[in-house]
């Protein structure tokens, strides 16, 4: 039986390739061990060192698939976790059977967090589904609106660039009371030469804040220039000569102590004085004094003047 050239090559060269590998292996000491090689198969040989293209791997059914599907484990038992989801799958979502699973809304919706397609339920911040926990004006996610944050003056929340300003005395944001001079908001500041609230006292030429000038001026004699002025107007028949009803005794010798014991002078307060204010009285008033004529005005200021001055019996 003869064979043809042709057909003895096709024969030949198999059987050479295969006596080339097997010495080549022989060679390096190394014996060919055929399997599946893939850690995530279900049938990864660890002693393989030739894949033999055998690799199954986890499917929804017994006996594996071709390519990895991470919902389930190498016995066909769902093993996915919710989110764990697979080309959209996940094994978890079932009706019935546990090794049945469906597309998540058959990728049209998407499932709420109560799982519904096209649901109205959502998780809020802190991921709890339909939870009531909001996030707040200062970035804390809770549900206690004891603990919210509030805008300063300007409206701006804790965190925001120019936070912490707070209203002043007189309601100035930010503010430093720079509106308050001292008598009340966005009112002058103290006046006059006592520097108080309202003032409009002035120093007098003596240096005297409210001063009437007196304070620099030579002090008035009871002695050389008041009781010369009394006794020469004041004690004439019928008056302040000893006998008057009243027992006001205007002469020299007499008139200082008669005047202090009758009450006529408020020593320090001219105004208040009865003395002074009879020889100011026009004439003819009732009660003016003398009751005929009347003093000059220098004579009426020196009296004024020794009274404020404290009436001494200088």
């Amino acid at each position: 039986m003869f064979v043809k050239k042709e057909n003895l090559k096709k024969i030949i060269a198999p059987i050479f390739f295969i006596l080339l590998i097997f010495f080549s292996c022989e060679d390096d000491g190394i014996t060919p061990n055929f399997g599946c090689m893939s850690s995530n198969a279900c049938n990864y040989n660890t002693s393989a060192n030739q894949d033999d293209g055998t690799c199954s791997y986890p499917c929804e059914t017994e006996g594996g698939c071709a390519t990895l599907n991470s919902n389930f484990d190498c016995d066909g038992i769902c093993i996915a976790e919710g989110d764990h989801l697979t080309n959209g799958y996940d094994c978890t979502f079932v009706d019935g059977d546990p090794k049945t699973y469906v597309a998540a809304c058959g990728g049209v919706e998407e499932e709420d967090c109560l799982f519904v397609c096209g649901g109205p339920a959502e998780e809020d911040c802190d991921d709890v589904c339909e939870g009531d926990a909001v996030v707040d004006n200062c970035d804390v996610c809770d549900n206690n609106p004891d603990n919210d944050c509030e805008a300063d003056c300007n409206g701006l929340f804790e965190g925001e660039n120019g936070y912490g300003d707070e209203f002043d005395d007189c309601g100035v944001c930010g503010g430093v009371n720079a509106d308050n001079l001292g008598c009340g908001c966005f009112e002058p500041g103290p006046t006059g030469c006592d520097e108080t609230c309202g003032s409009t006292l002035v120093n007098d030429a003596c240096g005297v804040c409210g001063g009437n000038g007196s304070a620099c001026s030579e002090t008035v004699s009871y002695g050389s220039d008041i009781a010369s002025i009394l006794n020469s107007n004041c004690t004439s028949v019928i008056c302040h000569d000893g006998d008057h009803s009243t027992g006001l005794d205007l002469r020299t010798n007499t008139s200082w102590s008669s005047i202090i014991a009758n009450g006529v002078v408020v020593p320090g307060d001219a105004d208040a004085s009865d003395l002074y204010d009879r020889i100011t009285r026009p004439e003819p008033a009732s009660g003016d004094m003398p009751p005929s004529g009347t003093l000059s005005d220098s004579e009426k200021d020196l009296i004024r003047d020794w009274i404020d001055e404290g009436a001494e019996n200088n």
